[in-house]
């Protein structure tokens, strides 16, 4: 007897700076609680499909994996040009696709008065929080910016912040400071820096974990001032000084990826909800 070949659902988290992808075994349309496998590049905003077909297959034979066994691509995507991307491989190779939007079927309200405005990923970290934990929430994700993001204790995604990220905050620093250069992020042992060097680390990490804390002890404080409420850090860059951070209660470094796995478990108990297989590829937009 022919063993069935073993099918997967891809997740593809396209961020500014960052793309991450991700691969779950798929039983019974079921994902794994788990994924097979979790890999991070550099978003490109200007590859071609030709180039991103060649990327995705190396990664799969590293893995044992051929695009045939994909059943379902999902996107959560800041980046239109990259998205489209994806969704040209997607048609070549005869994947499903679903796209993350305001619109998905999310176990959250969007409380917002432009919903269509909310960013992917802040969607897939909200519905991800919400799985692991009781709200209310604030979501804190750190990467090209950082986002916070809020949810009530009758899950209503009421909105939050956006401000610059801290890597971003650095090379505009740099750029513009003729005498300061680029330093390695690192947490220095004490406040006050006994060298240049050592200022600019303590700025980046004392600095950058006192503006979080902050801003989250305001937003808990507006939120919920007499219950307590849950913090969640994710983001790329967060790995740099989650330590160091005292109004944090957990730290999900793959709370995005889980969110796109749960998108995806929704679908299927929404049957009026399409997974779009197709897209209009003669449109006036550049595929590449």
């Amino acid at each position: 007897m022919t063993r069935a070949k073993t099918v997967y659902l891809l997740g593809a988290d396209i961020g500014n700076t960052h793309t991450v992808l991700a691969l779950w075994e798929l039983s019974k349309h079921l994902p794994s609680e788990a994924p097979l496998k979790i890999w991070r590049i550099r978003t490109e905003k200007d590859l071609t499909s030709d180039e991103l077909e060649i990327r995705v297959q190396s990664l799969f034979q590293l893995q044992g994996v051929h695009t045939s066994q994909i059943k379902t691509l999902i996107i959560s995507s800041v980046v239109p040009s990259l998205s489209m991307t994806f969704s040209k491989i997607s048609n070549r190779f005869n994947w499903e696709i679903q796209t993350v939007t305001y619109q998905s079927p999310l176990s959250f309200k969007i409380s917002l008065n432009e919903p269509a405005e909310i960013g992917a990923d802040r969607i897939v970290n909200a519905e991800a929080a919400l799985r692991k934990f009781s709200p209310p929430l604030i979501i804190i994700d750190c990467g090209t910016a950082t986002t916070f993001c809020v949810i009530d204790h009758s899950k209503n995604y009421l909105g939050g912040a956006i401000i610059p990220g801290f890597e971003i905050s650095a090379q505009s620093l740099f750029q513009r400071a003729s005498k300061l250069h680029s330093v390695e992020w690192v947490i220095p042992k004490t406040v006050i820096g006994g060298s240049t060097k050592e200022a600019l680390q303590s700025g980046l990490t004392y600095a950058s974990a006192s503006l979080i804390d902050e801003f989250t002890r305001k937003i808990r404080k507006e939120l919920s001032p007499s219950h307590p409420v849950t913090v969640i850090l994710t983001g790329g860059v967060s790995h740099y000084f989650h330590e160091i951070l005292t109004e944090i209660d957990y730290f999900e470094p793959d709370l995005t990826v889980f969110g796109l796995k749960e998108v995806y478990k929704n679908s299927l108990k929404k049957p009026g909800f399409q997974n779009h297989s197709k897209v209009n590829l003669n449109e006036n937009l550049d595929l590449r």
